[in-house]
């Protein structure tokens, strides 16, 4: 199921009864405005009973209705200018009723951790745009008015609301600052026609009556700032900033893994290294015997990935430097065979990939993390100064990769 991938730049504006959408006119780089036909969206939001997904600033819909309707899945900005938004389009026969489809599941399981998804809220949007185009007519950012009316399917309660939204499209001036004050005059004509900043952070907030949802929550658990930390900074904090950035790689790869994206087995077997070699690393700051069961968990899931990535390497390998580069010598047909071969394992490989991301026991190591990451186990030195604590765990990590060094070289020379 192919999805579309964007990055949603926006801004969002509150507005009284009554206030008419702007002219446009007198806005620096913008010369024309073409306004469309009113169109309505009826969009299902759906998450876990506990907002797994609006924890981490995340949304998951079904949408009717517009140029794009179909499933959409906003993920969190992180930093960003803005936050990418992948969507489907609605399969026929899919009426609301039916299951969330597989492809669009996998962007959001290794959240949801096998928990029920759930509607969450419905909102029914009467949107008039208006498309902003510059003086060369290009179409650089969009004007939405939207009459709003939104229901909390849990809660019972129906709220209705009129809102702008400003958002820049994808021949919007190339350099950020440029995108910024682009969005920064047309806020200004905004505020000027009776519009001020939302104080909501989206649609879905509002609808439930809860303004800040998901806004300042972190995308997993709390961590400290590495910005932050210097030297002189509890050990425990550093280890705990270390730690958190690998569950977020480890988290951020899994998708891509079940997508069967490029590279992908190799981004996460890479996180689970770190958080194996980290764990180790800082074995004086968090107590090893107590995180005994995690490394041993991380190490299985590591052998899985392994077996995947060694056999795409293998595959690549062999199709690059025999099919395609060695055609005089190798018949067609066997390279064919070879490739076909050599895939299939693969294939095989990647289902088992597939089948432990989607078992209880990796769901149970992702809760695991991040209850490591929230609550470390932590021994009598981990309040002490991470300078020295970390200059004695690389010692440490210097001595073994020399010993293991000195192995490999004895190893070669036996074999010449």
């Amino acid at each position: 199921m192919v999805h579309t991938s964007s990055v949603e730049i926006e801004r969002k504006y509150d507005v009284p009864d009554g206030v008419p959408v702007p002219a446009f006119t007198g806005i620096e780089g913008i010369a024309e405005a073409r306004p469309a036909e009113p169109v309505t969206l009826v969009a299902v939001y759906l998450d876990t009973a506990d907002h797994a997904l609006a924890d981490r600033r995340m949304i998951l819909r079904r949408r009717e209705g517009g140029h794009d309707a179909g499933w959409h899945v906003k993920l969190p900005a992180d930093g960003g200018e803005g936050r990418t938004e992948l969507g489907w389009p609605l399969a026929d026969g899919d009426d609301g009723d039916g299951a969330i489809p597989p492809a669009v599941l996998d962007q959001v399981a290794v959240h949801v951790r096998g928990r029920e998804l759930t509607p969450l809220a419905r909102l029914e949007t009467v949107r008039t745009t208006v498309t902003l185009h510059d003086a060369d007519g290009r179409a650089v950012a969009e004007f939405a008015d939207d009459r709003v009316t939104g229901s909390d399917i849990r809660g019972g309660t129906v709220r209705a609301w009129h809102e702008w939204e400003v958002e820049l499209l994808p021949d919007a001036p190339a350099k950020r600052k440029q995108r910024a004050a682009l969005l920064d005059r047309i806020e200004r004509h905004m505020v000027d026609a009776g519009a001020r900043p939302s104080d909501s952070a989206s649609k879905l907030a509002r609808a439930l009556g809860a303004d800040a949802l998901g806004r300042e929550a972190p995308a997993g658990p709390a961590l400290p700032d590495p910005t932050t930390l210097t030297k002189e900074s509890p050990a425990s904090e550093v280890a705990r900033a270390i730690l958190a950035r690998g569950v977020r790689d480890l988290v951020a790869a899994d998708p891509h893994v079940r997508a069967d994206e490029h590279d992908a087995v190799h981004r996460m077997r890479v996180a689970v290294r770190r958080l194996r070699s980290a764990l180790r690393t800082h074995q004086d700051v968090i107590d090893p015997a107590a995180t005994a069961p995690v490394r041993a968990e991380l190490t299985a899931l590591g052998t899985v990935l392994g077996g995947a990535r060694d056999m795409e390497v293998l595959r690549d390998r062999v199709v690059w430097s025999v099919v395609e580069h060695d055609t005089e010598t190798v018949p067609d047909h066997v390279g064919d065979a070879l490739h076909d071969v050599l895939d299939e394992r693969y294939r095989r490989a990647r289902e088992r990939v597939v089948r432990a991301l989607s078992s209880a026991r990796y769901l149970a190591l992702l809760d695991d993390l991040d209850r490591l990451v929230a609550d470390p186990p932590l021994t009598h030195d981990a309040s002490a100064p991470a300078g020295p604590a970390l200059h004695a765990a690389l010692r440490r990590d210097a001595e073994r990769v020399g010993r293991r060094a000195a192995v490999a070289q004895e190893a070669v020379g036996e074999a010449a």
